[in-house]
């Protein structure tokens, strides 16, 4: 068996043993006005997200969510089974409109909404204003505790987790699509790492945490005190693809099938 079709069983192999399964898909096209969002994503902070068709330009189809009031309030969705933070692939696309204290969040419950905080994923911008940067944080949250993932490196406001992703001179004013990847960690058993990216750009990495079953999506920080105009859209949180023990076994199966036909037929020529 040459080269050529050992690859090609190979990538066949590889193909048919990756599955993935989106926990948490929304474009907000499907809602025809602000009680039929507020329907999927309940407003638990006031009503300061609104259904938007122009203002900024949705990034694709006819909505996005955008911050239009005084202050900022936050919209929670229930990830439909949860997904574990270390095989998940988290995307949204976020309108900075060179605002602070907005951001998205993904949050690990055990129980319904607010019940039984384990961690608390976010990505956006925090509170230091106009030199603010794009930031993420990944933290358990006891008290004034901040656990697991939980940094503060000097200059990146300190609190709660927050850590840098880029430096203030990298922010600019439009859609941005953020991502967070997470995997097994390579270094420490049993443990995750996450990648933080921006634009495609890897912005940041943490490991050596605890991977959470994630629960819950929310839109907005509810910490704003002026409307920024900062907006989001294209919103999913999916479980990234892995393969499924069943189809592994069955194309590994397939494979050897193949690979045996490949040099019996070698042998005979």
């Amino acid at each position: 068996m040459n080269n050529k079709t050992f690859l090609a069983i190979a990538a066949t192999v590889a193909v048919l043993t990756l599955t993935s399964r989106a926990d948490l898909i929304d474009n907000f096209d499907s809602y025809a006005n602000q009680a039929a969002l507020t329907a999927v994503w309940t407003a638990d902070t006031g009503t300061g997200l609104q259904l938007s068709q122009s203002a900024p330009t949705p990034a694709s189809g006819a909505n996005d969510v955008m911050n239009t009031t005084t202050a900022s309030a936050r919209m929670h969705a229930t990830i439909t089974g949860g997904v574990a933070a270390n095989a998940l692939d988290w995307t949204f696309k976020f309108y900075d409109n060179n605002g602070s204290r907005d951001y998205a969040n993904l949050y690990a419950y055990t129980g319904a909404w607010t019940a039984g905080l384990q961690t608390d994923l976010a990505m956006g911008t925090y509170n230091t204003g106009t030199a603010s940067k794009y930031m993420g944080r990944y933290s358990a949250i006891t008290g004034a505790v901040y656990g697991d993932g939980a940094v503060a490196t000097t200059g990146d406001a300190g609190t709660g987790g927050w850590f840098s992703l880029t430096s203030a001179a990298n922010r600019s004013v439009g859609w941005h699509t953020m991502e967070v990847k997470g995997m097994a960690d390579p270094v420490y058993t049993g443990k995750l790492e996450l990648k933080f990216y921006i634009d495609g750009t890897l912005g940041g990495s943490i490991s050596a945490l605890t991977s959470y079953n994630l629960t819950f999506a929310t839109l907005g920080g509810a910490v704003s005190t002026t409307a920024s105009g900062a907006a989001y859209d294209d919103f999913s949180v999916a479980t990234a693809a892995i393969p499924e023990p069943s189809t592994l076994a069955l194309s590994l199966l397939g494979g050897l099938g193949l690979a045996a036909t490949a040099i019996s037929r070698r042998r005979r020529a």
